[in-house]
């Protein structure tokens, strides 16, 4: 079987039935069925919301299976002998208790998509980088404080969102398309190199204090999220964010001078600030049936009207977050 298009992880692996087996929300399953042995052409195994703990040593006996997904388990551990899932494309282990992954992980060299979103990692898995294969990495709500991630010359999509990151730097990430950084602890996000591939850029709701100068060696981005940050002073101009579609930023940090270059913006989301809580609350009170704007003081409401005349063209928003 070959997949064509690889866009973000599959929510259902291709395969016939009788090559897919499924388990789900049994307390009773601590490891992998034996059953699942007696299947030689296995492609596809589910095992959700049971008690797995870890992996067989014989595991390598399921040479032909392309996806395994075991959300919501016990598992601790990945033994060594993991790799010798030799047809692996998809592995789903979100909900899990894994704090590392063995050396011998980056051998999974088939694998596409990799979730180990949720678990109690503290720092990057380095056999990550060293993947041959690898396209889509979600990593979101673990614990992890850095990420030294570089030279992968397959990765498309990257989701760290919702750890303890205070810096990032993009480096070597040559064929990266979509970046999801929001919900850390960011105060430097810092760019290396020209990234051509990146269109997805999502810095909101960390600590950065001014707007990374690095993002104009984006010059492909359609979709920027930095609102949530604690810039203060309005984002410059930026000359080189002529593709930009969608810009999402603090109220106080957008004004006309910092949109004249972005000549192909359509949306702007404007993120409500503190001073706007009272009229966040009075908009959430009544259903959210009149416009936020109409609650927000006459100052903040000229500063719209007058970015409205000077852009008719381009849509704006308030994001009550």
């Amino acid at each position: 079987m070959t997949i064509y298009v690889i866009d973000d992880f599959p929510d259902v692996w291709p395969v016939d039935d009788c090559f897919e087996l499924g388990y789900y929300c049994d307390s009773f399953i601590t490891e992998i069925p034996q059953e699942a042995f007696g299947h030689p052409c296995l492609k596809s195994l589910i095992i959700n919301e049971c008690r797995l703990t870890t992996f067989p040593k014989d595991i390598g006996k399921l040479e032909h299976l392309e996806y395994l997904e075991c959300y919501l388990n016990d598992i601790d551990s990945i033994p060594t002998n993991f790799a010798e899932l030799s047809n692996l494309q998809a592995l789903s282990l979100e909900y899990n208790c894994l704090r590392d992954l063995p050396d011998s992980f980056a051998n999974l060299n088939k694998l596409l998509y990799l979730d180990l979103s949720k678990n109690d990692f503290e720092h990057f898995p380095e056999c990550l980088n060293k993947m041959k294969s690898l396209r889509v990495l979600n990593l979101c709500f673990t614990k992890i404080q850095s990420a030294f991630i570089k030279n992968s010359q397959t990765l498309v999509n990257l989701y760290l969102m919702a750890n303890q990151l205070t810096q990032f730097i993009l480096e070597g990430l040559n064929h990266l398309r979509y970046l999801a950084l929001s919900s850390n602890k960011l105060t430097q996000f810092i760019v290396k190199e020209r990234h051509n591939e990146l269109i997805h850029l999502d810095l909101s709701n960390n600590l950065l204090e001014n707007f990374p100068v690095g993002i104009a060696l984006l010059p492909n981005l359609q979709t920027l999220k930095i609102g949530g940050n604690k810039i203060k002073a309005s984002i410059e101009a930026q000359k080189n964010l002529k593709k930009l579609k969608h810009l999402q930023a603090d109220f106080d940090a957008i004004n006309v001078e910092s949109l004249k270059y972005m000549e192909s913006l359509d949306k702007v989301s404007l993120v409500i600030e503190a001073r706007h809580a009272e009229a966040r609350k009075k908009h959430i009170e009544n259903n959210r049936a009149v416009p936020l704007v109409n609650y927000i003081n006459l100052e903040d409401q000229k500063k719209l009207k007058n970015l409205e005349d000077h852009f008719p063209s381009l849509c704006f928003q308030l994001d009550e977050y």
